[in-house]
């Protein structure tokens, strides 16, 4: 399950559920924002914090997936 189904199922926000686990709110909003990844670290603890229902390999797939869609809005570099 992504990290952000998790949230939408529990009826969660990002910042308190970050705060409430010990994971910094910020690497989660940026990490749904598909602006930064995660370190191995964090996925530990959200995996914990989650107790499994978000693995290792779902968080992978979610960080390829919000990096692939944040990717297409990019512009192409300006022609000289």
């Amino acid at each position: 399950m992504k990290l952000s189904e998790y949230l939408l199922s529990t009826k969660q926000k990002p910042t308190p559920w970050a705060e409430e686990n010990k994971i910094g709110s910020v690497i989660v909003l940026r990490f749904l924002q598909g602006t930064r990844g995660l370190s191995a670290e964090t996925m530990a603890r959200i995996v914990e914090a989650t107790g499994g229902q978000v693995t290792f390999e779902d968080l992978v797939a979610e960080m390829r997936e919000l990096r692939e869609i944040k990717g297409r809005g990019r512009r192409a570099p300006a022609r000289k």
